[in-house]
C-alpha cells in the first residue's frame, strides 16, 4: 500500500485540514539559484510550525510554478533525533513529492519502505507546501533535515543545503525566546539639538539565527530628564534601530534610550544611558 499519497492540487488550491493555527515559530533557509541545470531548481525551503505542533514546509521551485511541470522527484529526508550531528546520511523518514503527490517512507535499516502519516497535506504554488503533525516523524523539539530534486535515474540534480550539512530546525511552540545584544548610539556622545541613531542586535538563543526582516515590531522611547522624546524604529539585518531628535534646551540632561522589540509574541528590551552635551 502506498504511503500517504495525496494529489498535488492545481496553485493556489488549498487542502482541506492543511491551514493550522498562526506559526510561531518561521525559518527560511536559502539554497543558490540556477545550480541545477535543466532540472527543478531549489531555491529556499521555509520552516514553520504552529501551536499545535503542525510543520509546514514549503519548498520553492521558481521554474516548476505548477506541479504538473515537476518531471522531477524532490526528497525531503528528515532525522527526528534531537541530539543528532547534522550532516547528511541515511534519515529514518523522507517525503517524496512528484507530479502525482507525495509519499511517505521509513528507512527500515536496509531500505526505505511506505509509512502512513495520517496529518500530512499538501499543496503547490510555485513549489510544494507539505504540512504534517511533527508526532507522525516522531519528532521531538529539533530535527535535521536537506532537500534534493532527482531525476529518474536517482541522480541528485540540486541539493540544499550543498555540501555535506543539513539544515536544522528548532521546533518552538509558543513565543520564540530571544536576546539582545549591548545597546549602542551613534554619536557616542549625544549632543542638544542634533540626531541621534540607536541599535540594538536580537537574535533567537534556540537556533542562534537574526530575526527576519518582517514580522518584527520596534518601539522607541526616550527621556532627557524629565521631558519623555518619542523616536522612530525600524528592523534590518537582524539589527534594531531607533532614531531620535534631542530637545534644543536638554545640554546636561540625563538621556535614557530604551528600544522594545516585537516578534511573535515574544517581547525584548534594551536601554542606554548617556549624559547630553
Amino acid at each position: 500500500m502506498i504511503g500517504s499519497l495525496l494529489p498535488l492540487l492545481l496553485a493556489l488550491v488549498a487542502v482541506p485540514g492543511a491551514a493550522g493555527r498562526a506559526g510561531s515559530n518561521t525559518v527560511t533557509f536559502i539554497d543558490p539559484t540556477g545550480d541545477s541545470g535543466t532540472a527543478a531548481d531549489i531555491t529556499a525551503v521555509e520552516v514553520s510550525n504552529d501551536d499545535n505542533g503542525v510543520i509546514t514546509l514549503k519548498v520553492s521551485l521558481p521554474n516548476r510554478p505548477a506541479p504538473e511541470q515537476l518531471r522531477d522527484v524532490l526528497v525531503i529526508a528528515i532525522n527526528n533525533d534531537p541530539g543528532a550531528s547534522n550532516s547528511k546520511g541515511p534519515y529514518p523518514y523522507a517525503v517524496f513529492a512528484f507530479s502525482q503527490g507525495v509519499q511517505t517512507m521509513r528507512f527500515d535499516g536496509s531500505r526505505f519502505v511506505p509509512f502512513d502519516a495520517p496529518s500530512l497535506r499538501a499543496t503547490y504554488s510555485g513549489g510544494p507546501t507539505i504540512t504534517f503533525n511533527r508526532g507522525d516523524f516522531g519528532i521531538s523539539s529539533r530535527f535535521a533535515f536537506f532537500a534534493q530534486i532527482r531525476d529518474q535515474s536517482a541522480k541528485v540534480q540540486d541539493d540544499a543545503p550543498d555540501g555535506s550539512a543539513a539544515y536544522t530546525y528548532v521546533v518552538t511552540i509558543g513565543p520564540p525566546p530571544l536576546a539582545a545584544a549591548a545597546v549602542t548610539m551613534t554619536p557616542r556622545v549625544p549632543v542638544h539639538g542634533k540626531a541621534i541613531s540607536v541599535r540594538m542586535p536580537v537574535t533567537r538563543t534556540d537556533n542562534g539565527t537574526a530575526l527576519p526582516d518582517v514580522g518584527v515590531t520596534v518601539r522607541c522611547m526616550a527621556r532627557a530628564g524629565k521631558k519623555r522624546i518619542t523616536g522612530s524604529g525600524s528592523y534590518t539585518g537582524g539589527v534594531a534601530r531607533c532614531t531620535f531628535r534631542l530637545p534644543k534646551a536638554s545640554r546636561g540632561k540625563l538621556l535614557r534610550v530604551t528600544l522594545t522589540v516585537t516578534y511573535q509574541g515574544a517581547t525584548i528590551s534594551g536601554s542606554f544611558p548617556s549624559r547630553i552635551r
